[in-house]
């Protein structure tokens, strides 16, 4: 199951952070100054860092906004995320930064070298509301996929809306059942398994009539 992404506050050893596993964030000025986690990672990077903060792409990027260095060498981490933020942003910068750290996450562990970078609580509670929106908005669609499926599906079956109320149930227990189980076997989202159980019974049938149709 889908869950929000734990959110820690703890002093990082520099030196550790070439061996950080996920993707690793930093914060530059907008004037290209770096704090004492982006000069690290820009020294593990072999000077990546500094020739993408010298390039036309960060002078491009808003404050706020985020770019990826991907597969940095000298990092285990496979994307560096540089975000454009100066010392103390404001709370709305702030939470647009944990907003955009939140988009690029992707499931994987993220270390932000927040440094002395004010407003750190912002970024954090700006990540966490994309988050916790994000999931709000799946479910919702979801919810509509789990209510619409079974009652086209049965329409496919059924000869009377009597019908067509049995087949509904019968598919959404089949889709229920089948999606828990496999849920649990292949570790994946348990409402996505059961759409996707539903469906792949909706594509079934619609092909299996439609093929009986042509001949």
């Amino acid at each position: 199951m889908t869950t929000p992404a734990e959110i820690q506050f703890k002093e990082v050893d520099l030196d550790a952070v070439a061996s950080a596993p996920g993707k690793i964030a930093v914060f530059v000025d907008p004037d290209g100054k770096m704090d004492a986690g982006a000069r690290k990672v820009n020294t593990l990077t072999r000077k990546a860092l500094a020739r993408f903060v010298e390039s036309d792409g960060f002078e491009k990027m808003a404050v706020g906004d985020l770019s990826n260095i991907a597969y940095p060498a000298g990092l285990a981490a496979e994307a560096v995320c540089v975000l454009k933020m100066p010392r103390r942003p404001s709370s709305q910068e702030a939470r647009k930064a944990g907003a955009q750290l939140a988009k690029v996450q992707g499931g994987k562990d993220l270390l932000v070298l927040a440094g002395t970078i004010a407003r750190a609580d912002e970024i954090a509670l700006g990540l966490a509301l994309f988050t916790v929106l994000a999931l709000k908005a799946v479910g919702s669609l979801l919810m509509g996929a789990l209510l619409v499926i079974p009652a086209l599906t049965a329409r496919l079956l059924a000869h009377s809306p009597k019908q067509m109320v049995i087949w509904a149930f019968v598919i959404a227990q089949i889709g229920v059942t089948v999606g828990l189980w496999s849920s649990a076997g292949l570790n994946t989202s348990t409402g996505l398994s059961i759409v996707l159980t539903m469906s792949i019974l909706f594509a079934l049938i619609f092909i299996a009539q439609k093929s009986k149709k042509l001949t």
